[in-house]
C-alpha cells in the first residue's frame, strides 16, 4: 500500500456540510482500512494535485495524437466514438498494468459485496457497479 492517500480538496463540489462530512468520513475509513495516511491539496492550489492533472492531460494529448493520426474527429455515432476512447484508454491502461498486477493481490478486500442488480451498500450508502462486478467483492 502506499503510505499516502492524497485527494483534491474538493469543498466547491458540495452542496452542503453533510455531505462533505459523509465523504470526508468515508475517505478516513478507506485510509485506515488500507493503513494509509490521508492528505489533500489545499484549496486554490491545482498545482498540487500534479500527478492526477498530469495523467489526465497526458490521456487529453493521446486522444488528440490518435484523432489527428485517424485523419478526422468525426465519427457515425455515439457508440463509435465511445468505441475509440475506450481503445486509447485500454493502451493508457496496459503501460501500468504489470505494476497493478503486482499490487492487486496484497489488496484488502473492502467490506462489500456487489449484489446481483450491480449494486452495492456502504455503510448505509449504496452505489452502482458495472455489471461484470457482480458477485465480486
Amino acid at each position: 500500500m502506499p503510505e499516502e492517500h492524497r485527494t483534491a480538496s474538493l469543498s466547491a463540489a458540495f452542496n452542503n456540510l453533510a455531505e462533505q462530512e459523509t465523504l470526508t468520513r468515508r475517505n478516513d475509513d478507506l485510509c485506515r482500512h488500507y493503513g494509509m495516511r490521508g492528505s489533500h491539496c489545499n484549496p486554490g492550489q491545482s498545482n498540487e494535485n500534479g500527478s492526477i492533472e498530469s495523467r489526465h492531460d497526458s490521456l487529453k494529448t493521446a486522444l488528440d495524437q490518435a484523432l489527428r493520426l485517424r485523419g478526422s474527429r468525426a465519427f457515425d455515432d455515439q457508440v463509435g466514438y465511445d468505441k475509440f476512447v475506450d481503445l486509447i484508454v485500454q493502451r493508457f491502461n496496459a503501460q501500468v498494468a504489470k505494476a497493478l498486477a503486482v499490487e492487486r493481490p496484497m489488496l484488502k478486500s473492502l467490506p462489500a459485496r456487489v449484489s446481483k442488480y450491480a449494486i452495492f451498500t456502504v455503510e448505509g450508502a449504496q452505489y452502482s457497479a458495472p455489471s461484470q462486478l457482480i458477485a465480486h467483492r
